[in-house]
């Protein structure tokens, strides 16, 4: 095969292929049912590039199910279709447990229920030149949705799964390593999903303590899922930590025909085989040529004697380092090493040129010299709202699951909290958001419980819909009888604007007494509004009465649990005031 070309369809069953070959590809699984679905999806693009005659079957570790079946399961189905030789092919990008342990268990285990049968185990996906390449081009597709990037403001911080295998976590600051001399950010860090350290929170503090001022977070995982939507979550949060940095996550490999064509080359390699020249692992293989060199023509390292012809080249199968104790790095591989060290931001400058200062440069000595914190900080206040909501919609992700209207909402609700995690709380019935848009639109009346709900809600759109506001928490007569009878302001109060809710919108943002009595008063016949938008905060009775509004027909909007609060109310409904007044 030449060298650079990747295996082309025959090169996978020259002379072997047959029926009774089949391949079996060895997912963790996930519990996510996006996870789910573009594991699929991989699995269908491996069967649609295997050669004809050649069946793909899959089987995960665990969250089996309809769509995906467990290992034991899927051998099951290979057996049953006549196959007399399996290749297992692990879909894990490092040499962990699972890789290690577990899927050399589940096969062993089926060689004792099959003894006829041929069952190999190839390696894991590992570090590899076309992973690479995958790697690189999502972080050129990030880069393209971000204004320009000054290299020596940037950090890239790449997320691994996280494992208990510290090998196997090396492999992940080896692939950092490797991004570094191929590309000029300033910084190149590591971190993890999960299970091991540094965590994603910490990855990012060390970036910014570092001097970075745009950080560019990139998921080395396979799939989406649970992992890929916490990283998400992490950047959002992180970035209300850190205003003044630009921090945006990237899309992990996905499915990709580097990817599919990677795992139909380790089908290949079952049983006692080698590692490829294009693998990355222990030091072999692919290096970086000339073209790739970081100095841009230089001819070597000023840290580093010259390299040779031979080394110079690319693609040469031979060693990947001449003597890895006297190549010292200007970036550590060690997370735990001193984070304001000047040696981890040493050796090069925006030219390309020798230098010995940190490339992130350190904030003036002399104060009267900085930016004040209005001009390193302060925006139109459009553009916040615009910087906050692409945020929150990234950190949201894709939802197939509802409505673009209702995301608008849930967007809007997790942007006054100031909270991504506020989301998964968020309950909206499926006619919520039409009904409350019509009511809006025909004029109908506003009740609120509170006069903080009033205050927050857009006048100006409420004027423009015509739509008439009541409170009643502070009148005289309400506080007269709220006395008398020994109950809350809050029930009398939507007590006596029941004829005013009637068909109106009613938005609840304090009292789960308010909620009470206009359930009370909905079970009872006597009013039903059009919509409730429903957010009362606190530790007694604001959970129970949201779940007693979730469980009626009205239309509702609510937060599950214990938080909530005026301003999220009015902006749930100020929400569907842009809708309402918004152009169909």
């Amino acid at each position: 095969m030449a060298p650079g070309r990747r295996p082309g369809i025959g090169d996978l069953t020259r002379g072997n292929a047959g029926v009774n070959e089949m391949i079996l590809l060895m997912g963790h699984g996930s519990r996510d049912p996006d996870g789910v679905r573009e594991l699929l999806a991989l699995i269908e693009a491996v069967r649609r590039a295997a050669p004809p005659g050649l069946v793909v079957e899959a089987g995960v570790l665990e969250f089996a199910g309809p769509e995906i079946p467990s290992i034991q399961e899927a051998i099951e189905r290979c057996v049953e279709s006549g196959a007399r030789q399996i290749r297992a092919v692990p879909l894990l990008l490092l040499n962990a447990a699972h890789a290690r342990h577990d899927l050399p268990a589940q096969l062993a285990h089926a060689r004792e229920r099959y003894p006829d049968l041929d069952l190999q185990m190839a390696p894991p996906l590992g570090l590899h030149r076309w992973l690479l390449e995958i790697v690189e081009e999502r972080l050129a597709e990030l880069e393209a949705r971000l204004p320009p990037l000054d290299p020596r403001d940037t950090a890239l911080l790449l997320v691994g799964r996280g494992t208990s295998d510290p090998e196997a976590n090396a492999d992940l600051f080896k692939l950092g390593r490797v991004l570094w001399e191929r590309h000029r950010y300033a910084l190149v860090e590591c971190c993890f999903a999960g299970t091991a350290e540094p965590l994603v929170p910490a990855g990012i503090n060390r970036c910014v303590r570092l001097g970075a001022r745009q950080i560019l977070v990139l998921p080395y995982l396979i799939n989406t899922g649970i992992l890929v939507k916490r990283i998400h979550l992490q950047a959002a949060a992180a970035r209300t930590r850190h205003p003044g940095v630009e921090i945006a996550v990237g899309a992990h490999l996905g499915v990709h025909p580097g990817l599919v064509q990677l795992i139909l080359q380790r089908a290949q390699q079952v049983g006692p085989i080698g590692l490829a020249a294009d693998d990355l692992q222990l030091g072999r293989g692919w290096r970086y040529g000339p073209a790739n060199n970081h100095h841009l023509g230089m001819a070597h390292h000023h840290h580093l004697p010259p390299r040779s012809s031979a080394e110079q080249t690319g693609l040469d199968g031979g060693p990947g380092t001449v003597d890895g104790a006297s190549q010292l790095s200007p970036v550590s591989a060690n997370p735990l090493r001193d984070p304001l060290a000047d040696e981890v931001l040493r050796s090069r400058s925006p030219d390309g040129q020798p230098t010995a200062r940190p490339w992130i440069q350190p904030a003036p000595a002399d104060p009267s010299s900085r930016p004040t914190l209005v001009d390193r900080y302060v925006l139109p206040p459009e553009e916040i709202e615009r910087r906050s909501l692409q945020q929150v919609a990234e950190a949201l992700g894709p939802d197939s699951c509802c409505s673009e209207a209702e995301r608008q909402v849930i967007q809007r609700l997790v942007y006054a909290a100031g909270d991504v995690s506020l989301a998964p709380l968020i309950r909206c019935h499926p006619e919520a958001v039409s009904a409350g848009v019509a009511a809006l639109r025909a004029g109908q009346p506003i009740v609120v419980d509170v006069r903080m709900v009033e205050a927050g809600l857009d006048h100006a759109r409420v004027r423009r819909l015509g739509c008439p506001v009541h409170c009643a928490i502070d009148d005289e007569a309400v506080a007269r009888q709220a006395r008398d009878q020994g109950l809350p302001c809050a029930v009398l109060a939507m007590r006596a604007l029941a004829p005013r809710a009637h068909r109106g919108v009613v938005v609840i943002g304090n009292a789960p007494t308010a909620l009470l009595a206009l359930l009370d008063l909905i079970d009872a016949g006597e009013v039903q509004p059009a919509l409730i938008v429903a957010t009362p905060v606190g530790f007694v009775a604001a959970a129970a009465s949201k779940a007693e509004l979730i469980a009626r027909r009205t239309p509702y909007i609510t937060i599950e649990g214990t938080r909530g609060g005026s301003a999220l109310a009015a902006a749930a409904i100020n929400a569907l005031l842009r809708l309402a007044v918004a152009p169909d």
